[in-house]
């Protein structure tokens, strides 16, 4: 069973003008399960490389890996009933811009996830161009790190699915959430111990892989907080407060805490950035 709470039960003190925020949890042991089916596809040999690296994904998360030249009738068999679709490819395989534009004309959210590749020529061009055809945009091929662009993909996947399987969000929230929002940036987070809230908000505030300005460019954030049922209304509305408190008047927060039994002492944040406003320059910090 599931609680929402409006914004009228949030804290009265606004430092930001915020259009939206939900707020959910989970009570007890029962989990509630969505109808929204979510699925990955793993796009040429960059992304099937990736899908293969995956680890842990929630098991209600169907995979599937794509070749370049499959028939357009085989993709559209891949997307069954799904509703909300994450392509995992390299910076220059032509086969995730296909499946983004199939995608995109049966009426399914698509989220682009550009993964890690070592190839230079043409690589924004690229990016660029698949951006173009997908509602959300994480691009990682900027990291180097293996090991990170890898944590940072299952991030991505599960910073959505989780809001999505684990709580009531209805496939208008979805929209709200996914559709035409653009390039996207994630910070992650996970923390133990009494200082559990602090140190990931600390972690998510000093990320690296966050661009220079970017707080002050959004105008869409997402916090997905995953923890044990020692988390409290008062810590999560804490949290929210001092997300909002990075970002600029009028930028939309939606939130969602989901409790996990196994989890017990330790807690996984993660937050989305996008709808980046128009003319915003960013640079990567390194």
């Amino acid at each position: 069973m599931s609680k929402l709470f409006s914004i009228g039960e949030l804290s009265s003190c606004m430092c930001v003008s915020v259009r939206a925020i939900r707020y959910y949890e989970e009570i007890g042991y029962a989990r509630f399960r969505n109808e929204v089916h979510v699925k990955v596809i793993g796009a040429g040999n960059e992304g099937l490389r990736a899908l293969n690296r995956l680890r842990g994904l929630d098991p209600d998360i169907q995979t599937v890996s794509i070749a370049y030249g499959d028939e357009l009738n085989d993709i559209r068999r891949a997307f069954g009933e799904t509703e909300l679709l994450s392509i995992l490819a390299g910076i220059d395989h032509e086969a995730a811009l296909v499946i983004a534009q199939e995608a995109r004309k049966w009426g399914i959210l698509t989220v682009g996830i550009v993964t890690d590749s070592f190839e230079e020529g043409g690589a924004n061009r690229h990016v660029q161009v698949l951006a173009e055809h997908v509602d959300l945009l994480f691009d990682f091929s900027v990291y180097f790190d293996h090991q990170c662009c890898e944590d940072m993909i299952a991030g991505a996947i599960e910073a959505l699915s989780a809001l999505v399987l684990k709580a009531p969000i209805d496939l208008r929230d979805l929209h709200t959430i996914v559709k035409n929002k653009g390039r996207a940036y994630l910070a992650a987070a996970t923390s133990t111990g009494a200082s559990k809230i602090s140190d990931a908000m600390d972690q998510l505030f000093s990320s690296s892989l966050l661009p220079e300005g970017l707080f002050a460019k959004t105008s869409f954030a997402i916090l997905t907080i995953m923890a044990s049922s020692d988390l409290s209304l008062f810590d999560a509305e804490h949290m929210v407060d001092e997300v909002r408190s990075k970002l600029a008047d009028g930028t939309n927060i939606l939130f969602g805490t989901i409790i996990e039994p196994d989890m017990h002492d330790a807690m996984k944040v993660s937050l989305v950035l996008t709808e980046i406003r128009s003319g915003a320059m960013l640079r990567r910090i390194r």
